[in-house]
């Protein structure tokens, strides 16, 4: 059955009170014009469809009308005359008697002349929407009669007029007509108002115009507008409101609309600790939002292994450090360089000779150097001055400072040693001054039986058998510098660190490392950046380390180490258009002085590979060692070394 009330355009259906809601009419029942109340006697009609009973108590409960309320007394009170908008007549309750199911009311009759009705004047509703009139149950036609109204028994209030719909501006307002809204029938009869209530006046322009909403339209219109007009602005000026799209976090930046996909780069570092890399690795995942940088400082022992381990089984990290002689050993596992990162051209230009040859494999370059190191002259400037000699450049000259700087006691033994050289054992990094002298003589550490390489080792251990400047007697050279124990040593940069760890008030310098006559030959060895080959990320890895070895990028690294470890001067730079900015520097000049100059080869020391560097470099330190003690012949000797090492390096490059 159809009895849901539509609502109607332009009037606000009032809240409901709090009494239960009334049941819907029987059907048959038809809400007409008021009529005295005739009070029939009871009859007990037949039960059928179109009649249910009523409970027998109850409150008759309110339906929602729009701006009106429909007054409930308790069943006990006498009946009076019922609203004007109902016709037919209920039965009366009957205490605590089952009710009586309600008969078809009589159909509709004209209004009486004794109870005239004011007029309401018709609305008439657009055009594009047309009303229809609500029926409810059976009903013969339409009944344009006003609401019903009631007030409550105690207190009763007239109805006020609700507000019409305000048609557009520029349009004469339009008249809507209002169905007549139906009321429900509870589960009792409600006992009729004792007097009745004015009906609503029909609205007309006058009051229109007097309503306080009349500017509403304007209102929402011109608050649109601005919302629309603000919308453009903010979306072309990029203004700093909650409608922003993104905000800024420390280490790198989120949208709030939607999220930036996370990618994390491993990156396994060496020797510099997190503290000193955490600002440059920040800022450039600041520049970069999704993309977290994750660095580890590895510890050196057996790290070669542990890395080429994981590279070959697709499990190490996304870019790593890795000493420049490993190269041929990882150059299965090293990515090669895009030449959108570098190209070769600028590659050459930008980096050290020595560097442009040990980081090219057949396919391209597979790593970036951010730092260099070589050998130096070190030289106790305190003992020097009291000499009154330079700093050699000539090895001729390190031979004469060398005997003239020696003290002796009484019984021969060296109190004060002039150089740290022909020994291995007390000798820290003996292996990188020897192939020094060899490549400076012109000989190939590979073939250890050459002429010219057995010069070199004999020049090497006549500073501990002919000129006896050293003895096995002594401490570590590097200790031996720093307690003055000894007037010279050659050794890599970050020796000094140890030297004034040792003895702050130690006087020292740093001078470039001496040379044969008619040589200019220098030693390097130094760390770089590569990136894993199985990386699955390796644009932003290449991304990472372009960025790391960009010149503003290395300074804030090497001012980051002198403020934070703290030390003398950071990692030495590895470009050559920053030399400058440290060639006068009293420790870090040498080396940069020598880069240029410089060439390598597998007798670096302390790169704790076990493998190519420290396999090799075992085989001439047992043919040093058997020059100074036993009776072998160096010939004898070099030609075990040789064999060594060509094994070594067939190894290494299978």
């Amino acid at each position: 059955m159809a009895d849901s009330v539509q609502p109607i355009p332009g009037v606000t259906p009032a809240q409901p009170s709090a009494q239960p809601p009334m049941s819907a009419p029987p059907k048959g029942v038809v809400l007409a014009p008021p009529q005295p109340l005739v009070q029939p006697k009871p009859q007990v009609p037949q039960p059928s469809q179109q009649a249910r009973p009523l409970p027998s108590s109850g409150v008759v409960a309110q339906t929602q009308l729009p701006q009106q309320k429909i007054m409930t007394q308790s069943t006990s009170s006498a009946p009076q005359s019922l609203p004007p908008s109902t016709q037919g007549s209920l039965p009366k309750p009957a205490g605590s008697t089952p009710p009586l199911p309600v008969t078809q009311a009589p159909q509709s009759q004209p209004l009486p002349p004794q109870s005239p009705l004011p007029q309401i004047k018709p609305v008439v509703p657009p055009p594009q929407t047309p009303m229809k009139p609500v029926v409810m149950g059976q009903t013969q036609g339409n009944i344009p009669t006003a609401p019903v109204s009631s007030t409550p028994p105690t207190s009763p209030k007239p109805f006020v007029t609700p507000l019409p719909t305000i048609p557009p501006l520029a349009q004469k307002p339009q008249t809507v007509s209002i169905p007549t809204p139906t009321s429900d029938v509870g589960q009792s009869p409600p006992k009729p108002p004792q007097k009745e209530q004015p009906l609503m006046k029909p609205a007309n322009a006058s009051d229109i115009k007097q309503s306080p909403f009349r500017f509403l339209p304007l209102i929402v219109g011109a608050l649109a507008i601005l919302g629309i007009v603000w919308l453009i602005v903010s979306k072309l000026f990029g203004g700093g409101t909650p409608a922003q799209t993104t905000t800024k976090t420390t280490g790198t930046q989120k949208a709030q609309e939607q999220p930036v996909k996370q990618t994390t780069l491993t990156y396994w570092g060496l020797w510099e600790p997190s503290p000193v890399m955490d600002q440059v690795l920040k800022d450039f995942q600041s520049q970069n939002p999704g993309i977290v940088v994750e660095y580890v400082q590895q510890s050196p022992k057996e790290y070669r292994e542990r890395l080429q381990d994981a590279l070959k089984k697709g499990q190490g990290p996304d870019l790593f450090r890795f000493h420049a002689t490993w190269t041929p050993v990882l150059k299965n596992s090293l990515a090669v360089m895009p030449s959108s990162v570098m190209t070769a051209i600028d590659y050459e230009k930008t980096f050290y000779p020595v560097v442009s040859k040990q980081l090219k494999t057949t396919d391209g370059y597979v790593g970036i150097p951010l730092m260099y190191d070589g050998l130096g002259l070190y030289y106790n400037t305190s003992i020097f001055q009291t000499a009154n000699l330079t700093p050699p450049t000539q090895w001729a000259d390190v031979e004469n400072a060398a005997k003239a700087l020696t003290v002796r006691s009484k019984d021969k033994k060296i109190e004060r040693a002039g150089i740290a050289l022909g020994t291995t054992t007390n000798v820290d990094n003996f292996s990188d001054i020897l192939a020094l002298l060899i490549l400076q003589n012109g000989g190939d550490p590979a073939k250890p039986s050459s002429k010219l390489v057995l010069e070199s080792v004999k020049y090497y251990t006549n500073f501990y058998k002919a000129l006896r400047v050293w003895d096995e007697t002594l401490p570590n050279s590097t200790y031996a510098f720093a307690t003055e124990k000894v007037a010279m040593m050659i050794a890599p940069s970050w020796r000094a660190f140890e030297v004034k760890a040792i003895n702050p008030n130690v006087q020292f310098r740093i001078a470039p490392t001496p040379q044969l006559q008619g040589t200019s030959v220098a030693w390097a060895t130094y760390w770089a950046e590569g990136v894993s080959k199985s990386s699955k990320q390796q644009d932003l890895a290449w991304k990472l380390v372009k960025y790391m070895s960009s010149k503003e990028v290395l300074q804030k690294l090497h001012d980051s180490a002198v403020t934070k470890s703290p030390r003398l001067f950071g990692e030495i730079y590895p470009r050559t258009d920053m030399a400058s900015l440290l060639v006068n520097d009293p420790y870090a000049g040498a080396y940069l002085s020598d880069a240029p100059k410089a060439t390598s080869w597998f007798m670096a020391s302390r790169t704790f590979d076990n493998g190519i560097n420290d396999k090799i470099i075992k085989y001439y330190e047992d043919a040093v060692n058997g020059a100074n003690t036993s009776q072998t012949s160096l010939e004898e000797l070099l030609k075990t070394t040789e064999l060594g090492v060509q094994q070594v390096l067939q190894t290494a490059q299978q």
